[in-house]
């Protein structure tokens, strides 16, 4: 199962796929209760996929203990038609082609160190 988020700072909009074929798309808002509502509609271990930001970043770390998180860089090129469901639709996907780069996420110990050196600055 693999499942695409297109993160926002107040919703969060889901696509699903299994087998090849979109069997859900879904909206959650960008909350505590959301992220663990969320949790219990899918299994554990399914592959999410979410478009880097600061929302994504907030929400893959949510996730992490309980899937497998791939955070993507946005594609360079701008969608005539421009949809959340599309967009979260569209990024599971391509994921799944390997057509999207992957971000590099950070421990939680490597962004303590950073935080660190920040305030120290």
């Amino acid at each position: 199962m693999h499942v695409g988020i297109d993160a926002h700072k107040r919703t969060c909009t889901v696509c699903v796929i299994e087998d090849g074929a979109v069997r859900e798309s879904f909206a959650f808002p960008t909350t505590r209760e959301g992220v663990s509502e969320f949790t219990e509609r899918i299994p554990s271990r399914a592959t999410v996929v979410v478009e880097a930001s600061t929302t994504g970043k907030v929400i893959s770390r949510m996730l992490a203990d309980k899937h497998e998180i791939h955070m993507v860089a946005p594609p360079e090129r701008k969608r005539p038609i421009k949809t959340d469901r599309r967009d979260a639709q569209r990024i599971v996907r391509e994921d799944m082609l390997q057509y999207l780069r992957r971000c590099y996420m950070p421990s939680a110990s490597i962004e303590e160190t950073r935080f660190l050196v920040f305030q120290q600055i």
